[in-house]
């Protein structure tokens, strides 16, 4: 073989296997047509108490082996993950690796203040954190009775997503159990996540630190905190923060720190007979009030002590 040859040769395959690879999703978005034309036809036919025969036609039609198309070695619901995969981490035409979004990126302030003050709050309830390269990211999660809390910290997060709209988790297949979003790693998450995480035993655990509470968390915090992880008791005064997850140590640490900052009078109780939670007695009721009924949206109102608005049942 000449080298000139070799060289028609070596310019010519990487068009030869573009080529192929068109044709290849050509005809597989041609199967997705009818088969997705398929599913939503099975969709219509559920009557007479048919429903859960059709939804696992549905679910055999989705895990059916599309890319036999392409590698009949391929798992039967590989196809579904990956193009779930590249619909979520593509936005606007570019992938969230591109260079254009790390630019994007770059380009962002740093978390501004009050934000910060939110995340200390809600990173103390139920938002988890997790390290995804070199930096971290929070994922906020709240059930469908809190709808309007969640979209409402999207609001004020949305410049540091790629999602352009919260998800929703389903139970039962039909029924929905709670609203999600996630922001992208960033260097201000980091920052917080080494605030309250610690690695034991070659994992990252969310643990409280000396000087959390007194040196970051606000009354704005202590808001989110309390719309995050709050409830009520029957007498509509008596506080209780959620922090089940928190050892007993942990809990006697976050109540003394609490106590000082802002003089109230919490102290630690068992719930369940294994775990411990916060009290914060009537005495404190009034005090509470002041501090975070600015930052409470209406809907999480049913959650301030002494308040007249219990426009939802207090549930966590």
């Amino acid at each position: 073989m000449t080298p000139k040859s070799s060289y028609r040769r070596s310019r010519l395959a990487p068009r030869l296997i573009k080529a192929i690879v068109e044709a290849k999703v050509g005809e597989l978005q041609e199967t997705l047509f009818s088969r997705t034309r398929e599913k939503d036809n099975l969709q219509r036919s559920i009557v007479n108490g048919k429903q859960k025969r059709v939804t696992m036609n549905v679910q055999r039609l989705e895990s059916e082996n599309f890319l036999s198309i392409i590698s009949p070695r391929a798992p039967a619901n590989t196809f579904f993950e990956i193009m779930t995969k590249t619909i979520k981490n593509t936005k606007d035409g570019h992938h969230f690796n591109s260079s254009h979004w790390q630019n994007y990126k770059k380009t962002l302030p740093k978390l501004p203040q009050d934000s910060f003050e939110i995340a200390v709050g809600m990173i103390l309830g139920d938002a988890t954190m997790y390290y995804v390269s070199r930096e971290a990211l929070i994922k906020f999660e709240q059930g469908v009775k809190q709808k309007e809390f969640l979209f409402h910290l999207f609001d004020l997060f949305s410049n540091y997503c790629f999602m352009t709209e919260p998800g929703i988790r389903f139970e039962k297949e039909t029924s929905v159990k709670s609203y999600w979003f996630k922001t992208f790693s960033f260097p201000c998450f980091t920052r917080l996540f080494l605030l309250i995480h610690e690695k034991i035993d070659g994992k990252w655990k969310k643990v409280i630190k000396e000087g959390l509470i007194r040196d970051y968390l606000t009354p704005k915090g202590l808001a989110y905190w309390i719309m995050c992880d709050g409830s009520l008791q029957k007498d509509n005064r008596t506080l209780l923060l959620h922090t089940q997850s928190f050892s007993l140590s942990e809990n006697i640490l976050l109540t003394k720190e609490l106590n000082k900052k802002f003089q109230l009078h919490s102290r630690v109780i068992s719930h369940k007979t294994r775990y411990y939670v916060i009290e914060f007695p009537r005495q404190d009721s009034q005090k509470i009030d002041a501090l975070i009924e600015d930052f409470l949206i209406p809907s999480m109102h049913y959650k301030l002590p002494n308040s007249k608005k219990k426009c939802v049942n207090d549930i966590v």
